[in-house]
């Protein structure tokens, strides 16, 4: 029996402050940028239609990429993976039955229930580790990778393909994109590999 989660233990126990300060935090860099963009363009006196041009481009450039960066992380402190005894790997996303609104207060919810989630299910002697224990592990809970089509390895993450089989017992195919940071990544990286379709 294995579990993988990512090694940033900081982003795992303080999941939620940091998704919801990660947000504040672009927000907060946007608006002093603009800020200090249009005072400066005043100050020396610079024609303010490129400067709302540049403005607009690079902070945009900018929030999408910080927004990206801070996704990636979310991702990996959320996806998990297990192998039970009977070596069946299975890919667990915490959070996805976290339902709440809209608005940045339903975000906060989010954030809040994920990071309780995850809490509960990586614990020692948490909800993973029985769920594995039982009859059937995990089976008819969660998607169980039966094979791998096919593993791309990126700057900071992989690009796998997988063939899975859901808890409703059907199968599909879908491409994952695991971010590079997980506890003892490379016995993962050989699950996944010896799964791999020759």
């Amino acid at each position: 029996m294995k579990i993988w989660t990512s090694s940033d233990t900081e982003g795992k126990e303080h999941y939620a402050l940091r998704m919801v300060g990660g947000i504040l935090g672009i927000v907060l860099l946007a608006l002093i940028l603009i800020c200090a963009g249009i005072y400066v363009g005043f100050h020396e006196k610079w024609r303010m239609e490129e400067v709302s041009l540049v403005l607009c481009l690079g902070v945009t450039a900018i929030c999408v990429g910080l927004a990206y960066w801070l996704g990636q992380q979310s991702w990996r402190n959320r996806l998990i993976f297990c192998l039970d005894d009977e070596d069946r790997l299975f890919m667990v996303e915490a959070g996805k039955y976290v339902r709440v609104g809209s608005g940045l207060a339903a975000y906060i919810s989010l954030a809040s229930g994920t990071q309780k989630e995850i809490r509960e299910l990586t614990a020692p002697g948490g909800l993973l580790e029985r769920g594995m224990g039982r009859t059937g592990s995990l089976t008819g809970q969660e998607p169980q990778i039966v094979s791998v089509e096919q593993i791309r390895e990126r700057e900071r993450s992989y690009r796998v393909v997988c063939h899975l089989k859901y808890p409703n017992q059907r199968e599909g195919k879908r491409t994952y994109s695991i971010v590079k940071g997980y506890e003892d990544e490379d016995g993962l990286m050989w699950e996944l590999e010896r799964r791999r379709k020759s």
